[in-house]
């Protein structure tokens, strides 16, 4: 679908910019070198960010209706009532959603390889790519397995980084 919208000659993002008299910010998006990786990357954002809003609302649901109405009679503002009370009550959920997002950006293959398999040049290819490539192409499965163990490491590295650092008192 993406690629329809993102086409440089009948795609409807460039029709509504020149409709918007933008012209010149119309191109082919997914071969200027400029604008491909955005191009690719927009979709993976628009794919899982109802994902995690579904998870976070989830948790706002959770907090009981006694605790609002405790602030309010207390006389706290909405801007105290979301800093003091929202925000540490779903901080555990955020730290996950937090590492669901870096450890799922770590194996995005899929949008960058059916939109431009990496291309044009390598300005959209991500590792998962080059695993890819290697593994399939090149047959060089040895350098595909570390490539992989990489990026398994990178993503364990990077959830327990991110639970040490925004976790308080061993939350998560």
């Amino acid at each position: 679908m993406f690629v329809l919208i993102y086409n440089g000659d009948i795609g409807p993002l460039n029709k509504i910019l020149e409709l918007a008299g933008l012209e010149s910010w119309t191109r082919s998006w997914l071969s200027d070198k400029g604008a491909v990786l955005y191009s690719v990357i927009f979709p993976q954002v628009w794919q899982y960010i109802g994902f995690f809003t579904v998870i976070t609302l989830a948790a706002l649901k959770t907090i009981p209706l006694e605790i609002f109405e405790s602030a309010k009679i207390d006389g706290a503002g909405s801007f105290r009532v979301f800093f003091s009370l929202v925000l540490p009550l779903i901080w555990g959920v955020i730290i996950i959603d937090i590492i669901l997002c870096i450890t799922g950006s770590f194996k995005s293959f899929d949008h960058s390889w059916i939109m431009t398999k990496g291309g044009p040049g390598v300005q959209s290819a991500y590792i998962t790519i080059y695993m890819y490539k290697m593994a399939f192409t090149m047959n060089n499965f040895g350098i595909a397995n570390a490539i992989t163990v990489t990026i398994m490491t990178l993503s364990i590295g990077a959830t327990i980084f991110i639970s040490k650092v925004f976790s308080s008192k061993g939350e998560v």
